[in-house]
């Protein structure tokens, strides 16, 4: 846990008229200048900014970093139509230098609010570049002020004393992310429940991992923090079962009595999209594969004309998932879908354009699901498809070539290999009706070169 900073403001004297006049004064002439540069140019500041604000420069210009940005934001503010020139250049640098000298958690708390604002703003204009900017500077500004005891010694002076007040105070820090994500992802629109804007969701999405991500690094034990994590998560995870639940109204909702391959990869090409930004995690994997699965077997039940092609397609779209569910059984993180996964592999081994690899895929399926049956038998096969091959090779060698130096030893190990080929698709599916065959041809070639063995 990192120390507390000090910061609990001494009680100021009141101020007199003139004094106050005197800040309002300052805050009419800097508080536009100073959103126009926060903002990089992309805010303007509101009509009764200077007034809600005059703390705020109160505040700033007394800070170690006035002493960097000072100058240049008095300068702007006496001659504002340079601001666009003089401004771009070097002020994140500028900026950065500001707050390596160190803003107080007075001042803090404004920068931290003013930049949320300006998130809202680019956001609202689809500016995400800029959002994520902002967004990471008003996280930094909020935890500078919770490292400090200012928050506490803030609401003390409120009369609000209880930790839940805290916390309550820090929810509206991650509710515009929450209410951006799901409005991205389309998740309150009853209308058009499917019509996910991808920018939104991914910024919004990186914005709350972000935010936790910042709260666990920041080793902070501070209450109000550690309730806005959880508050985190819990949204995270609530969004995750929401989309969840939608994946499964699209998968009801499909009609296969008469099936349409667009309309049946709907589903998928959906979650594709947003599962390429959020994290397919063990209970996602699992839903997109089990019912790629379902379909599967319902569309070879149905035989429709395109079966292959359809077939292809449906296991290309939810192959992400059956990847990441095959991972996470291996790794000890699923449970219970073994079977699932195994269909799908052994199904995607079935529609390889190529016969070359199609083992792989029987070996991956056996891999997660020992035992499973259609696995094996394919397997099975495919050893004796490669025997065949070996075979084939082997009747083209004439029995006197056995002679040469050097071809007896291959011709013996072809045969080793044939063999080897034959007790392991016989391991594999016992009931393989071609075995019997096969151990029949390849004693044959095997007495003609010479090289008989008892099997």
């Amino acid at each position: 846990m990192k120390p507390r900073h000090i910061t609990t403001p001494q009680n100021l004297p009141e101020r007199s008229p003139k004094r106050r006049l005197l800040a309002a004064l300052r805050a009419k002439t800097l508080v536009p200048t100073l959103i126009h540069c926060l903002s990089r140019g992309r805010s303007k500041a509101r009509k009764d900014d200077p007034r809600i604000l005059r703390d705020w420069v109160e505040s700033i210009v007394t800070d170690p970093g006035w002493q960097v940005i000072g100058p240049r934001v008095e300068a702007l503010a006496e001659d504002p139509k340079k601001s666009g020139t003089r401004l771009a250049a070097d002020w994140l640098q500028l900026w950065s230098k500001a707050v390596a000298a160190g803003w107080s958690p007075r001042t803090d708390h404004h920068h931290a609010l003013l930049f949320g604002r300006f998130c809202d703003e680019a956001v609202a204009a689809k500016d995400f570049e800029s959002a994520e900017y902002f967004w990471t500077e008003s996280v930094a500004a909020w935890l500078r002020v919770l490292s400090s005891d200012y928050l506490d010694a803030w609401l003390k002076g409120m009369g609000a004393t209880k930790a839940q007040t805290r916390e309550q105070l820090l929810e509206p820090i991650i509710a515009a992310r929450a209410a951006q994500l799901r409005s991205g992802l389309s998740l309150e629109n009853a209308a058009n429940p499917t019509a996910v804007d991808l920018q939104k969701t991914r910024f919004a999405w990186q914005a709350l991992t972000h935010l936790a991500a910042q709260i666990k690094a920041s080793g902070s034990e501070e209450p109000a923090l550690i309730g806005l994590g959880d508050a985190v998560a819990r949204d995270l995870g609530d969004t995750q079962a929401a989309l969840l639940r939608q994946f499964a109204r699209m998968i009801d909702a499909l009609d296969l009595s008469a099936p349409n391959i667009d309309a049946l990869l709907a589903p998928f090409n959906w979650a594709d999209a947003i599962f390429e930004i959020l994290p397919i995690d063990a209970s996602v994997a699992a839903r997109v594969s089990d019912a790629a699965v379902d379909i599967g077997w319902k569309l070879r039940k149905l035989g429709p004309d395109e079966l292959d092609k359809w077939m292809k397609r449906l296991l290309s779209a939810a192959r992400p998932f059956n990847d990441a569910l095959e991972a996470f059984i291996l790794d000890g993180q699923a449970f219970g879908q073994n079977s699932t996964c195994a269909d799908f592999l052994v199904f995607r081994g079935e529609h390889r354009s190529r016969s070359k690899g199609r083992d792989a895929f029987f070996e991956r399926a056996i891999k997660v699901c020992p035992g499973h049956r259609n696995a094996s038998m394919m397997l099975s096969y495919e050893k004796l498809l490669n025997l065949s091959d070996l075979l084939l090779r082997v009747r083209m060698v004439p029995s006197a070539i056995t002679m040469l130096p050097g071809t007896a030893t291959r011709v013996e190990t072809a045969i080793a290999e044939a063999w080897e080929l034959l007790e392991q698709a016989e391991s594999l599916y016992p009931s393989n009706d071609k075995i019997d065959e096969y151990r029949q041809q390849l004693a044959h070639e095997a007495k003609r070169l010479g090289t008989e063995k008892t099997r």
